[in-house]
């Protein structure tokens, strides 16, 4: 359906960071809680992850009791110098609150003070409390909301905040789809082993086909008719990042490779398509590679299914997630995802399509900011307050997550013993989906929705 090969001269390498692991899935960045210090009275619960803010429409959070010695944080993703809308209001209204709003900047890692009112300070924010902020960084902003009388029962019925600048296309976005290497030997499934163009043309185009399938649910979908492919040389990969092949010159996914060391993944970013480009510069770059290593010396197979090299950096509000870019190339552009995975020291399992398809959806929604719906593995918010799974990075509306009474085994971890029936297992973004999710939450929704408002594409 139109697409192209592309055959421009890839642009030069650039810096890398860092990249997080998930254990059997995908890798995923993280955003944390970034709550300051309260009022003696109150209890910030970390195990009540920020609400993602929807800020395309400005749609609100879901009502929440504010007579609960809680402090409620909500937060969205921002680049520079886009302003937004904030609005908060209670019933009954005309209240004093408890307001502040911090920009975390992503690369820096510092924060950044827009607003801040309190009770205690004679400046406190009077419902119903409206303000407009400019972001001066890329990352997120961070609203915090509590009532420090707690003597009446106070609904918190609106927190919102809505994009005022102008926006990019929310429901579509360009691919390119990047063939790492001279050769898939084996592939098979009925692309005669991705020999030739015209293998690698049928190819993108039913993944892309398959994608936005996945993805018919949300309102978004790739731009197919003017999306393209191309082959990145082995020759070309060994001379820019030779770390990205093994010993025989085979693309590779290396999800145990240290931040910043010749296999990390994100250098896969530099071969994506530069920003000058008119055809291609906007697109998202999907990195297909052969193999997916095992990235646990131990006896137990560990195995990423894809990665997204979306912006994560500490800050002093914990970790924090803004998902990829798709003008240009370089740190944070990509996706990657593999055609088969090691099963063993000497052995490798072909993904099936629709698998690969579902990853790359999956990928996707991490490049396009959003967090898995459950998290497993150790909290850096809870630590081993709840065990070792069951958490979550943020909320989003109408999308429930798994929880402990959901534990089957009642060993604390989400696993696969626990798979089915589970309330997101079904959801695009599960920890670990397979080839028939196709899920999604109205948070989700809107969240990719705003994001790609967001981003320039």
């Amino acid at each position: 359906m139109g697409l192209r090969v592309y055959a421009a001269v890839m642009a030069a390498a650039v810096g890398v960071s860092g990249v997080g692991i998930v254990i059997v899935g995908c890798s995923g960045g993280s955003s944390g809680g970034g709550f300051v210090p309260p009022p003696p009275a109150f209890t910030p619960d970390p195990a009540d992850p920020p609400q993602r803010l929807e800020t395309l429409n400005g749609t609100s959070a879901p009502l929440a009791p504010l007579n609960d010695n809680k402090i409620h944080v909500f937060e969205f993703p921002v680049q520079p110098g886009v302003t937004f809308a904030i609005d908060i209001d209670t019933q009954p209204s005309g209240q004093q609150l408890r307001v502040q709003i911090d920009e975390f900047n992503v690369t820096t890692g510092q924060r950044l003070n827009l607003f801040n009112g309190s009770v205690a300070g004679g400046d406190a924010a009077v419902t119903p409390f409206s303000t407009d902020v400019t972001a001066t960084t890329t990352g997120k902003i961070q609203i915090q909301v509590a009532d420090e009388f707690q003597a009446a029962a106070i609904t918190l019925t609106r927190v919102a905040a809505r994009q005022t600048s102008p926006t990019f296309n929310p429901t579509s976005f360009q691919v390119v789809v990047h063939f790492a290497g001279d050769s898939f030997p084996t592939y098979g499934q009925g692309y005669n082993d991705l020999a030739n163009d015209t293998d690698r043309g049928q190819f993108t185009n039913d993944l892309l086909n398959r994608m936005n399938t996945v993805l018919a649910g949300t309102g978004v979908q790739i731009d197919v008719g003017n999306s393209g492919f191309r082959t990145i040389p082995t020759a070309t990969i060994s001379n820019m990042e030779p770390g990205l092949l093994d010993g025989n010159g085979v693309s590779i996914l290396d999800g145990g490779a240290a931040s910043g060391s010749a296999a990390d993944p994100r250098r896969w970013g530099s071969f994506g398509i530069d920003a000058n480009d008119t055809s291609f510069g906007n697109a998202l770059d999907i990195v297909i590679v052969d193999t997916s290593l095992d990235i646990d010396p131990g006896p137990e197979l560990k195995v990423l299914k894809g990665t997204s090299t979306g912006d994560v950096r500490t800050t002093s509000g914990g970790l924090v997630r803004i998902g990829g870019i798709l003008r240009g190339n370089g740190l944070s552009h990509c996706v990657v995802v593999p055609l088969f995975v090691e099963t063993g020291p000497t052995t490798i399992a072909t993904l099936p399509f629709t698998e690969v398809a579902t990853n790359a959806v999956h990928e996707t929604g991490h490049f396009l900011g959003l967090h898995h719906v459950t998290e497993r593995g150790t909290s850096p918010v809870l630590g081993s307050q709840n065990g070792l799974g069951f958490w979550q990075l943020q909320r989003y509306a109408g999308t429930p997550p798994s929880t402990l009474a959901d534990d089957k085994n009642g060993n604390g971890v989400l696993d696969v013993i626990d798979d089915a029936p589970l309330p997101d297992d079904a959801n695009v973004m599960f920890v670990e989906p397979d080839a028939a999710n196709n899920e999604w939450g109205s948070g989700q929704i809107a969240a990719l929705r705003a994001y790609l408002a967001l981003m320039e594409h």
